[in-house]
């Protein structure tokens, strides 16, 4: 097994586990680091996730946007790998 292959198979490991809240900030990105690191956070790991959402034509979109994660598919490119994801999908 070649070093990439592992890491790669490491980051799955760290992303199947996720759970997630999301917040809209009310500052800048460097604001934002800068408060953590004083807060006596460090920087870890940096990911690039792309995500691309799509949604049926037929959603309603008056729905929260929490509830439409349920019809939404997407497509994720998460460092050189590209996997259709799931939200919260109703089984």
């Amino acid at each position: 097994m070649t070093l990439s292959a592992m890491h790669t198979r490491q980051e799955e490991e760290i992303m199947k586990d996720w759970n997630e809240i999301t917040v809209m900030l009310k500052m800048t990105k460097s604001e934002a680091i800068a408060q953590l690191l004083k807060m006596g956070y460090q920087h870890e790991i940096t990911y690039l996730i792309q995500d691309y959402y799509y949604l049926p034509s037929t959603a309603d979109l008056s729905k929260d946007t929490l509830d439409l994660l349920n019809d939404m598919v997407l497509i994720r490119k998460f460092n050189e790998s590209v996997k259709l994801t799931i939200k919260r999908k109703k089984i």
